[in-house]
This record gives C-alpha cells, sequence and structure tokens, in this order.
C-alpha cells in the first residue's frame, strides 16, 4: 500500500501482492475541501511514556497527539518521502521491471572524484521479478540495458542515450559510470532484455521491459565553510589572528575582505592580502586604522564561491568622554552629544562638579548621543541627585546613561531605580541594582560592566561592586542612540547632576574600577574582600585575628564537647 499527498490530493494505492494483482487507486480526497491553508502532513508533538509521538508511528495509530490500536501482522519496506512519489516509483510497481536503486532515486551529493577532476558513480539496482512469483527473480531476463542523460544543468536536452550493456547474472545489476560533471543532475533508467530464442530481446522491443526513471545529482564543488572567524576586542599593538576553515574537493582559495560596516559586499569592499591557500588573516601591531568587519571568500574554481561571517576586530579603548565643561563635547573621540530641551539653543545649566563642571538637569531636558558601544562594554559617570525613580525593570527608572527601546530587545541602560543605581540589559531583560542609596545629595561614581561573550553584568557604587548578574549573550545593538538624563524612548528624564561620564568598549575590572574611584575622590575602596577579614575594613591584621582567636577551641561535638 501507498499513500501519496502532492499538498492538494491525498491518495491511496493498494496491490494483492499474494495475486500477483497491479497497485491500484483505491481511494483520493480533496485535502483543500476544509478551506484551511494547511494542508501539509504534521508529526505528533505529545510524549506517551513507553512511546513517542514526536516522529512518525509504525505500527500503531496516532489520533490528536494520543496513540490508538496497534497493528498486528508484518510490516516491510517502509519509506518515507518528502515530496509526492510516482507511483511508478514505489517499491512495489510491480517490480517486473528494474528496481531499488542505488543510489536511491533524486539522491544528492552522489559519487567519488579519484582524479579529483570529475565524478565516478557506482549505479546498482534489482533485476525485474515475476508477476506469478514476487519472491523470484524472473529468469528470462538475460541483459540490462543502461541509459543516461546528459548534465541536466548544463544541457537543455532530457533524451536517454544507450550506456551499456551489462548480463543479468543475479538478482542484482551493477555498472559504473565515470567522467561526470560536479553539481550536475543526471537521470537514469535500466530496461531488462528479455530471452527470445536464446538472444536479448533488441532495445525498444516491445518484449524489452521499460524501466522507470530515476534521478541523481553528483558532488557539489562548492566549498563548504565549517569554520567562521571569531570577532575580538584586543589592546593595541598585539598580533590577530582571524581564521576560516572549508571543506572543498578541489584546493581552495581563500581571499579575506575588510567592512566598515558589517554588510559583506566583495564587490565594494577592498580586499585585504593576496589570495592564499589557507584561511588564516595575521594582522600586526594592530591600531585603531585596522577596526573594521572581516570576512572570508573561499573559491575553488566551480564558479560558486563560500563566504564566511563577518568578525569584528575593534581595540580595546575610551569610546566617549562628556567632562561636561560647559558643553557636550565628547574628549575621546567624535562623539559630541545634542541637546534634547525645549529650545535646543538654550544652554544647559551647569555646577560645580568632581572635576570642573557638571551638567544639571532639571527634569525636563536630556542629552542624546551616539551609541559607541554595543558589545562588551564600561558605563561609568558620578551621579548626585535625590530623585528616586521607578521600581522593577531598569526602563522604570530615571535614565542616566540610558538606551531602552520598546518591547524586549537587544537594548540597555542605566538608572536611578528606586534611589539606587540601576543597571539593565535586554534580551533576556534583566535588571540589577545597587544596595546603597545614591539618592542623598552627595556625590556617588557609579559604573556598570558588560562582557557579550559571557553575559555577565556587574554593577560598582564608589568603587565597590555591589550587584552583579548573567544576561544575555551577544551585540545589543538595538537603540540607534543613547540618552543622558532620561529614558531613551523619552520618558522618565532625571532631577539631578552627572559628572565625568564615560563610556569603554570593554569591561573595566574591580581593582581599575576602586582605582579610579580613589584617584578622584580620595577614599578608600575595597575591590577585593579577603577571606578572612572579620571586621569589614578590607584588610586582614591583628582586630581580625583576636576577633578569630575570641572563639579558638568553641567545640560543638556531641558527646565530646555536651556542658
Amino acid at each position: 500500500m501507498a499513500a501519496v499527498s502532492d499538498g492538494a490530493t491525498l491518495s491511496l494505492y493498494l496491490a494483492n501482492i499474494t495475486d500477483g494483482g497491479p497497485l491500484e487507486l483505491v481511494a483520493q480526497t480533496d485535502l483543500t475541501e476544509s478551506g484551511s491553508p494547511d494542508t501539509s502532513l504534521a508529526k505528533g508533538t505529545n510524549n506517551g511514556g513507553d512511546w513517542h509521538a514526536g516522529g512518525w508511528s509504525v505500527g500503531r495509530g496516532l489520533h490528536n497527539g494520543g496513540h490508538t490500536d496497534r497493528a498486528w501482522g508484518f510490516i516491510d519496506e517502509v519509506r518515507i518521502s518528502n515530496h509526492a512519489v510516482d507511483p511508478a516509483h514505489f517499491l512495489y510497481s510491480p517490480r517486473t521491471n528494474a528496481w531499488n536503486p542505488t543510489p536511491a532515486d533524486s539522491a544528492r551529493g552522489v559519487g567519488t572524484t579519484p582524479d579529483g577532476q570529475t565524478i565516478t558513480v557506482d549505479l546498482s539496482w534489482k533485476t525485474g521479478i515475476l508477476e506469478s512469483d514476487l519472491m523470484q527473480v524472473n529468469p528470462d531476463i538475460v541483459m540490462h540495458y543502461l541509459y543516461m542523460s546528459e548534465d541536466q544543468n548544463l544541457s537543455d536536452d532530457p533524451n536517454l542515450y544507450w550506456v551499456a550493456d551489462i548480463p543479468a547474472t543475479g538478482p542484482t545489476g551493477q555498472a559504473t559510470v565515470a567522467g561526470l560533471n560536479y553539481d550536475g543532475t543526471y537521470l537514469w533508467r535500466v530496461d531488462e532484455a528479455i530471452s527470445i530464442n536464446g538472444s536479448p530481446s533488441p532495445k525498444n522491443d516491445p518484449n524489452t521491459i521499460t524501466g522507470p526513471l530515476w534521478t541523481f545529482s553528483t558532488l557539489l564543488s562548492v566549498p563548504v565553510i565549517t569554520k567562521h572567524p571569531v570577532g575580538m576586542l584586543v589592546d593595541a599593538g598585539v598580533t590577530v589572528e582571524l581564521v576560516t576553515e572549508a571543506e572543498s574537493v578541489s584546493p581552495p582559495q581563500f581571499q579575506w575582505y575588510k567592512s566598515a560596516d558589517g554588510v559583506r559586499d566583495p564587490e565594494t569592499d577592498p580586499t585585504v592580502g593576496d589570495p592564499s591557500p589557507d584561511g588564516v588573516l595575521t594582522l600586526t601591531n594592530v591600531s585603531v586604522a585596522d577596526e573594521g568587519y572581516y570576512y572570508c571568500v573561499v573559491s575553488n574554481g566551480s564558479g560558486r564561491d563560500a563566504m564566511s561571517d563577518a568578525a569584528f576586530v575593534e581595540i580595546k579603548r575610551l569610546k566617549a568622554w562628556y567632562a561636561f565643561e560647559n558643553n557636550l563635547t565628547d574628549s575621546a573621540e567624535d562623539n559630541d552629544g545634542t541637546a534634547l530641551k525645549a529650545d535646543p539653543n538654550f544652554p544647559f545649566d551647569y555646577a560645580a562638579g568632581v572635576v570642573g563642571q557638571a551638567i544639571v538637569f532639571s527634569g525636563e531636558e536630556a542629552v542624546e548621543i551616539p551609541r559607541s558601544i554595543q558589545d562588551s562594554f564600561t558605563i561609568a559617570l558620578w551621579v548626585k541627585t535625590e530623585d528616586i525613580g521607578g521600581t522593577g525593570g531598569w526602563w522604570n527608572g530615571h535614565g542616566l546613561v540610558d538606551g531602552e527601546m520598546p518591547g524586549s530587545t537587544t537594548d540597555f541602560g542605566t538608572v536611578v531605580l528606586n534611589g539606587k543605581f540601576g543597571f539593565g540589559v535586554g534580551a533576556p531583560d534583566t535588571t540589577i541594582s545597587s544596595a546603597t542609596d545614591i539618592n542623598d545629595n552627595e556625590w556617588h561614581y557609579c559604573v556598570a560592566t558588560r562582557d557579550h561573550v559571557t553575559g555577565q553584568m556587574r554593577l560598582y557604587v564608589d568603587g565597590e561592586l555591589e550587584a552583579a548578574a548573567v544576561g544575555g549573550t551577544g551585540r545589543r545593538a538595538a537603540p540607534p542612540v543613547l540618552n543622558i538624563g532620561r529614558i531613551q524612548t523619552g520618558i522618565n528624564y532625571l532631577n539631578g547632576q552627572i559628572d565625568e561620564a564615560r563610556l569603554f568598549n570593554y569591561p573595566l575590572d574591580a581593582k581599575t574600577v576602586a582605582s579610579e574611584y580613589y584617584d578622584l575622590s580620595g577614599n578608600d575602596a575595597c575591590y577585593a574582600p579577603p577571606a578572612l577579614d572579620f571586621n569589614g575594613d578590607c584588610v586582614v591584621g591583628l582586630e581580625d585575628f583576636a576577633l578569630f582567636a575570641a572563639h579558638w577551641l568553641n567545640c560543638g561535638l556531641v558527646p565530646d564537647c555536651l556542658p
């Protein structure tokens, strides 16, 4: 039996093999009558304990995700195809002609390449059987006539041409064809010659049994990339190696390109170096001039190239620095800010800051800056406020340096959240906040760091780590710009002052954060609390020893230390 669906019609075929009867169409139904646009066959999804409904079930029925009655009897030669098989290609058809081809009908990636230039394919098939005894090879079949087409990808000629006569000496016929093309598609057929007066029936003779038409596609010559280059953030002056690896049936050539924006276009992007037989690109003594996105095009003469992912190379550095010395100028690069206020030409108010001047926000204005960070980063700034802000996710707070976007997406931001310093990263939304209140109208050094490889988020206040979490990994580039002094969507303005806002494209470590806090405040910060610091002063000393000694020989063993 066979069931065939072409997406519109479901057909059922049956044959009585005991009687040697032909395969007949016994039922047919229109799948589109329901009006549903989805007429595809779907596998089950439920788990039934001793069986799994996530696959096709052989020997029992499935209905509404559950199993029904089991079958009793024998099942053999089950074949499931991803296309509507022509009845002539069924395993039973009724096998009086050549059948069960190898490679299977419509097989892809067929053949070997002994000379590295052309494809050789081993063909085999089952000899036709008797209609009266389906277990017996037809003894009258004495010759196989093998026919093949030209490469259908290069020729419009669908005709088959004689290739060889193969004597029928058993239940299986075999032939080897050589000199085929890479990336080729070939049609083939085997006709069975019947013995007539001791000689094989001629080709195209009415007594010769015509076989079904089969097809296969040969090995692809296009290279397949097995390893893509990985982006990296590095110190200036180091040596960087980017690697692309590919599998190819003929020797590949690797050509590197550099893109300014990550969009790969070999037609316009400049090449980096000459083509080489390996996929390693070495950049020595890297500098800001080497920053960009690098990708590799792999070719092997087939005319169909493979292209790797683009991998960024970025130099660790300070990307933006807003000192707010009576202006919105970026002192690090060219990321100057733009006033967001009723009259953008009317200057901001400034007051005495931690260093020189600080910008004053009155809850009605903000500053827009380019988004200069997106992967790993640090946001560091001094904050003085009495704001409280909202609670919950960081987007409910009052914005410090923020890139909030609507919905759950790849955004991030720092805020005043319930009187504390808050830091959030989207996709998935993850918010952490400090233990220290920062809304006491005193200056506080607030730092948020993120590692885009691990997703590690850390939050520091006044030089000390106060919160950490693991958020999503990868790039966070949803916000087109960042806002200072409000949430990027235009809400939750800050009342307070900000000074020395800086953005780095890598996460500062705890020691650096503590050192920067001390440099500007003159106050100590404990960046690595010792394990035996019992009095909490970040130093293991005599007082800690005294606290330890006071409990010397304390015992809690039963029964040794019972009073």
